[in-house]
């Protein structure tokens, strides 16, 4: 798990995504699929802190309440629903859309209209407070909140603000889903030897990605940031 903890860093560290796809499946196999989401959100928290913190571009956090209160009422509920109802796999459906997105980023965002070029965070706060309610649903549930942050930040950001928006919202998300996964009796004590040993793993892929990061041009983002999402894609439609 520390070799896996390792990858899941680096590449959340690189492109801002992806760490969930690849700690869940990997954590399911020795601490099943329910203990696998609680560990994902310790250890995700844990990078999302360390990655904020040496990020040379410092976040704002004014103007965020309008995305930072659905996600966390959506986590609210999802991580309610992971501990009191089999949650339905909608991972075809979501793999065909994330694949349809990741062609679109691998070929350069074509037909984006010039209004789009040019969003920025808070430009449209009610479609950002339905986005970020739905991120927010899925993670709590599945330990996933990346396809509608990505499906719409992604679309239009650059690399820097796009890996600074999505990094402090899944923060908040972790963070969140840690405390409703301590109430509800999910998180528990014999998931310390496995935080000891994908913590220092964890650290060394986030700083070691992030120098990967600081070098990539930002032309080339969109398709580094479509391969990620394309590889997630095919992982849901196995």
């Amino acid at each position: 798990m520390g070799f896996v903890a390792l990858g899941a860093a680096f590449l959340k560290a690189t492109t801002g995504i992806g760490s969930a796809m690849i700690l869940v499946p990997a954590g399911a196999l020795f601490l099943g699929s329910v203990q696998a989401v609680v560990l994902e959100a310790v250890l995700d928290a844990f990078g999302g802190a360390i990655l904020l913190a040496v990020d040379r571009e410092r976040t704002t956090t004014r103007g965020w309440l309008h995305m930072v209160l659905p996600l966390v009422a959506g986590t609210l509920v999802g991580a309610y629903l992971l501990s009191r109802l089999p949650i339905p796999s909608f991972n075809r459906l979501l793999g065909i859309l994330l694949a349809v997105l990741a062609l679109w980023l691998l070929a350069g965002r074509p037909g984006l209209p010039p209004r789009w070029q040019s969003h920025r965070l808070g430009d449209h706060p009610g479609r950002e407070a339905v986005v970020c309610a739905v991120a927010g649903l899925l993670g709590g549930s599945t330990g996933i909140s990346g396809p509608p942050l990505i499906a719409y930040f992604g679309a239009t950001l650059e690399k820097g603000p796009f890996r600074r928006a999505v990094t402090l919202l899944f923060l908040v998300d972790s963070i969140v889903r840690m405390a409703s996964y301590a109430l509800t009796g999910l998180l528990r004590l014999d998931l310390l030897p496995w935080l000891v040993l994908t913590l220092p793993a964890m650290a060394l892929g986030i700083l070691v990605g992030n120098r990967l990061f600081a070098h990539l041009p930002a032309r080339r983002f969109p398709q580094v940031l479509g391969l990620v999402v394309l590889v997630i894609a095919l992982h849901l439609l196995r």
